[in-house]
Protein backbone atom coordinates (compact mmCIF):
# COMPACT_ATOMS: atom_id res chain seq x y z
CA UNK A 1 0.00 0.00 0.00
CA UNK A 2 1.42 3.49 -1.02
CA UNK A 3 1.88 5.99 1.87
CA UNK A 4 -0.65 8.36 2.41
CA UNK A 5 0.36 11.63 2.99
CA UNK A 6 -1.05 15.23 3.76
CA UNK A 7 1.05 17.98 2.36
CA UNK A 8 1.38 21.81 3.76
CA UNK A 9 3.46 24.29 1.99
CA UNK A 10 2.76 28.15 0.42
CA UNK A 11 5.96 29.01 -1.61
CA UNK A 12 7.54 27.98 -4.40
CA UNK A 13 10.36 26.85 -2.66
CA UNK A 14 7.50 24.38 -1.68
CA UNK A 15 6.30 22.91 -4.98
CA UNK A 16 9.26 20.56 -5.97
CA UNK A 17 8.39 18.90 -2.65
CA UNK A 18 4.84 18.58 -3.27
CA UNK A 19 5.19 16.92 -7.37
CA UNK A 20 7.77 14.42 -6.14
CA UNK A 21 4.84 13.19 -2.95
CA UNK A 22 2.73 13.45 -5.70
CA UNK A 23 4.72 11.01 -8.14
CA UNK A 24 5.53 8.07 -5.24
CA UNK A 25 2.74 8.29 -3.01
CA UNK A 26 -1.36 9.25 -2.15
CA UNK A 27 -1.43 12.52 -1.71
CA UNK A 28 -4.99 13.02 0.24
CA UNK A 29 -5.07 16.79 0.65
CA UNK A 30 -3.08 20.15 0.32
CA UNK A 31 -2.76 22.91 2.60
CA UNK A 32 -1.42 25.87 1.99
CA UNK A 33 -2.13 29.96 2.95
CA UNK A 34 -5.20 31.89 1.40
CA UNK A 35 -5.52 33.90 -1.52
CA UNK A 36 -3.48 37.11 -1.35
CA UNK A 37 -4.76 40.35 -2.85
CA UNK A 38 -1.82 41.28 -5.53
CA UNK A 39 -1.34 44.58 -8.45
CA UNK A 40 -5.48 45.67 -9.34
CA UNK A 41 -6.72 44.32 -6.15
CA UNK A 42 -6.40 40.62 -7.87
CA UNK A 43 -6.59 37.72 -5.64
CA UNK A 44 -4.02 35.29 -6.43
CA UNK A 45 -3.18 31.81 -5.28
CA UNK A 46 -0.39 30.96 -3.81
CA UNK A 47 2.13 28.69 -5.74
CA UNK A 48 1.77 25.53 -3.93
CA UNK A 49 -2.31 25.67 -4.52
CA UNK A 50 -1.59 26.57 -8.12
CA UNK A 51 0.76 23.33 -8.68
CA UNK A 52 -2.07 21.10 -6.54
CA UNK A 53 -4.82 22.29 -8.73
CA UNK A 54 -2.74 21.22 -11.99
CA UNK A 55 -2.32 17.85 -10.27
CA UNK A 56 -6.08 18.03 -9.28
CA UNK A 57 -5.23 17.67 -5.37
CA UNK A 58 -7.94 18.96 -3.14
CA UNK A 59 -6.63 22.14 -1.07
CA UNK A 60 -8.02 23.85 1.69
CA UNK A 61 -6.99 27.58 2.99
CA UNK A 62 -7.46 28.05 6.50
CA UNK A 63 -6.64 31.02 8.31
CA UNK A 64 -5.78 29.15 11.11
CA UNK A 65 -4.83 25.86 10.37
CA UNK A 66 -4.61 25.07 14.13
CA UNK A 67 -8.90 25.46 13.91
CA UNK A 68 -10.61 21.99 15.23
CA UNK A 69 -12.37 21.98 12.06
CA UNK A 70 -9.13 21.85 10.49
CA UNK A 71 -7.83 19.46 12.98
CA UNK A 72 -11.13 17.04 12.80
CA UNK A 73 -10.74 16.99 9.10
CA UNK A 74 -7.35 15.80 8.91
CA UNK A 75 -7.98 13.19 11.47
CA UNK A 76 -10.83 11.84 9.10
CA UNK A 77 -8.65 11.65 6.64
CA UNK A 78 -5.97 9.33 8.49
CA UNK A 79 -2.62 10.13 6.61
CA UNK A 80 0.58 8.17 7.24
CA UNK A 81 2.49 11.49 7.38
CA UNK A 82 1.77 15.15 7.37
CA UNK A 83 4.72 16.87 5.37
CA UNK A 84 5.30 21.25 5.82
CA UNK A 85 7.31 22.68 3.37
CA UNK A 86 7.28 26.69 4.59
CA UNK A 87 4.09 26.55 5.02
CA UNK A 88 3.90 29.95 7.14
CA UNK A 89 1.96 29.49 9.83
CA UNK A 90 2.87 28.31 13.24
CA UNK A 91 1.70 24.74 14.17
CA UNK A 92 0.41 24.46 17.49
CA UNK A 93 0.35 21.11 19.72
CA UNK A 94 -3.00 19.93 18.96
CA UNK A 95 -1.84 19.50 15.50
CA UNK A 96 1.36 17.79 16.07
CA UNK A 97 -0.17 15.54 18.42
CA UNK A 98 -2.20 13.92 15.25
CA UNK A 99 1.01 12.18 14.13
CA UNK A 100 3.64 11.84 16.74
CA UNK A 101 7.12 11.66 15.48
CA UNK A 102 5.80 11.57 11.50
CA UNK A 103 4.70 14.96 11.35
CA UNK A 104 8.19 16.13 9.12
CA UNK A 105 9.58 19.68 7.76
CA UNK A 106 12.13 20.10 5.24
CA UNK A 107 14.45 22.98 6.24
CA UNK A 108 16.40 24.04 3.93
CA UNK A 109 20.15 24.31 6.58
CA UNK A 110 22.09 21.97 8.06
CA UNK A 111 20.46 22.12 11.45
CA UNK A 112 20.75 23.00 14.25
CA UNK A 113 22.61 25.88 11.73
CA UNK A 114 20.02 28.72 10.94
CA UNK A 115 17.20 27.86 12.52
CA UNK A 116 14.01 30.42 11.77
CA UNK A 117 12.84 32.36 8.68
CA UNK A 118 15.57 32.81 6.55
CA UNK A 119 18.35 30.35 6.34
CA UNK A 120 19.11 30.29 2.20
CA UNK A 121 19.60 34.32 2.45
CA UNK A 122 21.75 34.38 5.65
CA UNK A 123 23.98 31.12 4.63
CA UNK A 124 24.73 33.44 1.46
CA UNK A 125 25.10 36.92 3.49
CA UNK A 126 27.34 35.22 5.63
CA UNK A 127 29.53 33.98 2.99
CA UNK A 128 29.40 30.30 3.48
CA UNK A 129 30.69 27.63 0.77
CA UNK A 130 28.41 25.17 2.50
CA UNK A 131 25.02 24.59 3.44
CA UNK A 132 22.55 21.96 2.94
CA UNK A 133 18.83 20.59 3.51
CA UNK A 134 17.85 18.57 6.68
CA UNK A 135 14.48 16.36 7.04
CA UNK A 136 13.13 16.97 10.90
CA UNK A 137 10.47 15.86 12.98
CA UNK A 138 8.52 19.30 13.69
CA UNK A 139 8.13 19.84 17.25
CA UNK A 140 6.59 22.41 19.67
CA UNK A 141 9.72 25.46 19.50
CA UNK A 142 11.02 26.90 16.30
CA UNK A 143 12.74 24.61 14.22
CA UNK A 144 14.39 22.55 16.87
CA UNK A 145 12.96 19.23 16.57
CA UNK A 146 14.87 15.76 15.85
CA UNK A 147 16.86 15.41 12.36
CA UNK A 148 16.59 12.07 10.32
CA UNK A 149 18.16 13.16 7.56
CA UNK A 150 20.58 16.03 6.20
CA UNK A 151 22.37 16.65 2.71
CA UNK A 152 25.26 18.98 2.24
CA UNK A 153 25.52 21.51 -0.56
CA UNK A 154 27.91 24.01 -1.91
CA UNK A 155 27.59 26.98 -2.68
CA UNK A 156 28.69 28.28 -5.65
CA UNK A 157 30.21 31.89 -5.98
CA UNK A 158 27.65 32.64 -8.81
CA UNK A 159 25.03 31.10 -6.63
CA UNK A 160 22.10 33.89 -5.78
CA UNK A 161 18.59 33.37 -3.77
CA UNK A 162 17.56 32.10 -6.85
CA UNK A 163 19.91 29.37 -7.93
CA UNK A 164 20.88 28.08 -4.11
CA UNK A 165 16.80 28.32 -3.39
CA UNK A 166 16.42 25.74 -6.36
CA UNK A 167 19.00 23.21 -5.55
CA UNK A 168 17.63 23.36 -2.22
CA UNK A 169 14.17 22.79 -2.88
CA UNK A 170 15.42 20.11 -5.35
CA UNK A 171 17.57 18.08 -2.86
CA UNK A 172 14.66 18.60 -0.43
CA UNK A 173 11.93 16.68 -2.24
CA UNK A 174 14.44 13.56 -2.96
CA UNK A 175 15.41 13.42 0.35
CA UNK A 176 11.60 13.38 1.76
CA UNK A 177 10.68 10.94 -0.67
CA UNK A 178 14.11 8.89 0.70
CA UNK A 179 12.99 9.37 4.13
CA UNK A 180 9.29 8.68 3.96
CA UNK A 181 10.70 5.28 2.20
CA UNK A 182 13.06 4.08 4.92
CA UNK A 183 11.64 6.26 8.33
CA UNK A 184 11.68 3.43 10.56
CA UNK A 185 15.58 2.95 10.09
CA UNK A 186 15.78 6.90 9.94
CA UNK A 187 13.61 7.18 13.13
CA UNK A 188 15.99 4.60 15.24
CA UNK A 189 19.25 6.60 13.88
CA UNK A 190 17.39 10.14 14.60
CA UNK A 191 19.88 13.12 16.33
CA UNK A 192 18.80 15.47 18.96
CA UNK A 193 19.67 19.07 18.13
CA UNK A 194 20.90 20.00 21.32
CA UNK A 195 21.37 23.44 22.88
CA UNK A 196 23.76 24.60 20.72
CA UNK A 197 22.39 26.46 17.13
CA UNK A 198 22.76 29.46 15.21
CA UNK A 199 19.41 31.25 14.14
CA UNK A 200 18.62 33.05 10.62
CA UNK A 201 16.25 36.45 11.35
CA UNK A 202 13.21 37.30 9.13
CA UNK A 203 14.40 39.61 6.77
CA UNK A 204 13.77 43.18 7.16
CA UNK A 205 13.30 46.01 4.35
CA UNK A 206 16.32 48.32 5.44
CA UNK A 207 18.68 44.94 5.70
CA UNK A 208 18.75 45.66 2.05
CA UNK A 209 20.03 49.17 2.14
CA UNK A 210 23.80 48.96 1.19
CA UNK A 211 26.45 50.42 3.91
CA UNK A 212 29.75 51.17 1.15
CA UNK A 213 32.03 51.19 4.69
CA UNK A 214 31.44 47.71 4.51
CA UNK A 215 33.79 45.50 2.43
CA UNK A 216 33.28 44.58 -1.50
CA UNK A 217 32.33 41.13 -0.76
CA UNK A 218 29.73 41.36 2.19
CA UNK A 219 28.39 44.14 -0.50
CA UNK A 220 28.21 41.25 -3.05
CA UNK A 221 27.13 38.73 -0.55
CA UNK A 222 23.86 40.98 0.42
CA UNK A 223 22.84 41.29 -3.37
CA UNK A 224 23.12 37.83 -3.91
CA UNK A 225 20.97 37.25 -0.88
CA UNK A 226 18.53 39.90 -1.04
CA UNK A 227 17.80 40.88 -4.51
CA UNK A 228 14.52 39.20 -4.59
CA UNK A 229 13.06 40.46 -1.50
CA UNK A 230 13.41 42.88 0.00
CA UNK A 231 15.39 44.48 -2.61
CA UNK A 232 19.27 46.30 -2.38
CA UNK A 233 19.69 49.83 -2.81
CA UNK A 234 21.60 52.97 -2.81
CA UNK A 235 20.75 56.24 -2.10
CA UNK A 236 22.03 59.13 -4.10
CA UNK A 237 20.15 62.65 -3.45
CA UNK A 238 17.04 60.84 -1.95
CA UNK A 239 16.75 58.78 -4.78
CA UNK A 240 16.69 55.17 -4.43
CA UNK A 241 18.27 52.93 -6.82
CA UNK A 242 18.09 49.46 -6.81
CA UNK A 243 21.19 47.21 -7.33
CA UNK A 244 20.19 43.76 -8.70
CA UNK A 245 23.67 42.66 -9.91
CA UNK A 246 27.39 43.15 -9.72
CA UNK A 247 30.97 41.57 -8.79
CA UNK A 248 33.72 42.46 -6.56
CA UNK A 249 37.02 43.73 -7.66
CA UNK A 250 40.18 43.23 -4.79
CA UNK A 251 41.92 46.38 -5.36
CA UNK A 252 41.44 49.37 -2.99
CA UNK A 253 40.63 53.06 -3.21
CA UNK A 254 41.78 56.08 -1.36
CA UNK A 255 38.39 57.57 -1.90
CA UNK A 256 35.28 57.86 0.24
CA UNK A 257 33.44 54.80 0.55
CA UNK A 258 30.00 55.24 -1.95
CA UNK A 259 32.22 57.31 -4.21
CA UNK A 260 32.19 56.36 -7.88
CA UNK A 261 35.38 55.53 -9.17
CA UNK A 262 34.33 55.00 -12.62
CA UNK A 263 31.97 54.62 -15.46
CA UNK A 264 32.30 52.57 -18.38
CA UNK A 265 29.87 49.72 -20.53
CA UNK A 266 31.59 46.82 -17.97
CA UNK A 267 30.15 48.60 -14.96
CA UNK A 268 29.86 51.74 -12.12
CA UNK A 269 32.95 50.82 -9.91
CA UNK A 270 32.06 52.00 -6.46
CA UNK A 271 34.72 52.18 -3.30
CA UNK A 272 34.27 50.43 -0.18
CA UNK A 273 35.45 49.96 2.94
CA UNK A 274 37.63 47.17 1.41
CA UNK A 275 37.73 46.91 -2.02
CA UNK A 276 35.98 48.07 -4.99
CA UNK A 277 32.22 47.03 -5.86
CA UNK A 278 31.41 47.37 -9.58
CA UNK A 279 27.36 47.19 -10.21
CA UNK A 280 26.60 45.83 -12.94
CA UNK A 281 22.51 45.57 -13.46
CA UNK A 282 20.69 48.25 -11.51
CA UNK A 283 16.94 50.34 -11.99
CA UNK A 284 16.03 53.69 -11.31
CA UNK A 285 12.49 54.54 -9.80
CA UNK A 286 9.59 54.00 -12.76
CA UNK A 287 12.49 52.76 -15.19
CA UNK A 288 13.16 49.43 -16.32
CA UNK A 289 16.07 47.13 -14.56
CA UNK A 290 18.97 47.16 -17.30
CA UNK A 291 22.29 46.39 -17.51
CA UNK A 292 25.17 49.10 -16.80
CA UNK A 293 25.65 48.83 -20.60
CA UNK A 294 22.82 49.86 -21.52
CA UNK A 295 22.97 52.63 -18.63
CA UNK A 296 25.89 53.93 -19.77
CA UNK A 297 23.80 55.02 -22.95
CA UNK A 298 21.94 58.00 -21.01
CA UNK A 299 23.59 58.22 -18.09
CA UNK A 300 22.45 60.64 -15.24
CA UNK A 301 25.18 59.55 -12.76
CA UNK A 302 29.00 60.81 -13.12
CA UNK A 303 32.50 60.02 -11.63
CA UNK A 304 32.89 61.33 -8.37
CA UNK A 305 29.25 61.06 -7.19
CA UNK A 306 28.70 60.08 -3.70
CA UNK A 307 26.01 57.32 -2.59
CA UNK A 308 24.53 57.61 0.26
Amino acid sequence: MPKKVIFMGTPDFAVNALQELYNHFEVLLVITAPDKERSRRKMMPTPVKEAAFALKLPVLTPDNVNDIEVIEYIKKLQPDFLIEVAYGQLIKEDLLNLLPNRFLNIHPSLLPEYRGAAPIEQAILDGKKETGVSIMIVDKGLDNGDVLYSTMMSIDNEDDIYTLSDKLAKQGAKDIIYVIKNYDILYAQRKKQGKIFTYAKKITKEMGHVNWQSSSDDINNLIRALKVRPGVYTFYENIRIKIFNGISIYENSDKKPGTILNISSEGIDVSCGKGIFRVTELQFPNKKKMSVFDFVKGNTLEKGIIFE
